[in-house]
């Protein structure tokens, strides 16, 4: 059986410390990573904290939380928190994550989380046991997701892989054309491939192929877009994904799209760390902002195709 649940506030559980400033030109090269409101900038040759810690967006991103497991550097568009005996971590990360900090923004020009206000909120919390367990459970299910995330990330360099080996390398109509039956594909699927390249503006290319612009090949939905703020999804909650450039942002209560797309990054995020584009393969009913292009392949051009990915026609 649990034991008495604490009434207390956020300010005497687990009270919020301002990050220090470190100018990307003040930053030497080591193995610490720097946290800005919006999670890993950069790294330094020392840390702020020097342990594992909690970073809280004060700045820009309000009220992001990030759970960082080794010692870091956060800096001032950013609040901490450290570990402590008297309360689990990863409990006060969770805890933390439930209390919709990212909707206490006192400044209408640049967003900004107020501590006094934050520290204020009165929140209940169990015994150190009962935190232990809780933050286990919870713990358990994100080292699943995490474990999706990686699989899924697997699955789509694999699927790069075959679709730069197929359409850039073009290498079942190479293995082809010395007589041989391409790898990993079947029979039926070989058959659409020709046995032959022939010269064009691009370089050689498959035989009946042709080359033809992107904006041939796909239609754009970017006038259909509609930005909400996040008041408004606030009071329009409901089960309908809204995508920004990067992600699912919130659910509301409408859709405005249909069907299969694309999802392209316009502005903000536009870029993976390693250099490649924001793509969203999506489907269904769904709302997207003005942050991401909304594009459909044409005619025999699927969205899958234009995502890199195989088409059910294939």
């Amino acid at each position: 059986m649990g034991g008495k649940w604490l009434k207390t506030t956020v300010g005497e559980f687990c009270p919020l410390t301002y990050g220090k400033n470190l100018p990307e030109k003040r930053r030497k090269q080591g193995t610490y990573q720097v946290y800005g409101s919006n999670g890993p900038v950069g790294f330094h040759n020392k840390p702020l904290v020097k342990g594992e810690g909690i970073v809280i967006g004060r700045k820009g991103t309000v009220g992001a939380i990030h759970y960082v497991a080794l010692p870091f550097w956060s800096i001032d568009t950013t609040f901490y928190v450290t570990n402590s005996e008297d309360r689990d971590l990863r409990f006060t990360y969770y805890l933390l994550e439930s209390l919709g900090l990212e909707h206490m923004n006192t400044d209408s020009a640049v967003p900004g989380l107020n501590r006094d206000a934050a520290h204020a909120r009165k929140i209940l919390v169990p015994g150190l046991y009962e935190q232990r367990a809780i933050a286990h459970i919870l713990g358990s299910l994100d080292d699943k997701i995490e474990l999706n995330r990686q699989m899924a990330q697997t699955l789509e360099s694999i699927a790069r892989a075959i679709f730069k080996s197929w359409f850039v390398d073009f290498d079942p109509v190479k293995a082809k054309m010395e007589g041989k039956q391409p790898e990993g594909m079947t029979e039926e699927i070989a058959a659409l491939f020709p046995d032959r390249l022939v010269d064009s503006e691009l370089g050689m290319i498959p035989e009946g192929w042709e080359y033809k612009a992107l904006g041939d090949m796909i239609n754009i939905f970017d006038s259909k877009r509609i930005p909400l703020s996040r008041s408004q999804r606030k009071a329009r909650q409901g089960k309908y994904p809204y995508y920004g450039a990067t992600s699912i942002m919130d659910y509301v209560d409408d859709y405005i799209f249909d069907g299969v797309y694309v999802l392209i990054g316009e502005d903000g995020s536009v870029k993976k760390p390693d250099g490649t584009p924001f793509l969203q393969y999506v489907s269904g009913k769904i709302w997207v902002n003005n942050h991401a292009h909304v594009i459909q392949g044409k005619r025999l051009v699927t969205s899958a195709a234009s995502h890199g990915e195989r088409s059910e026609g294939w």
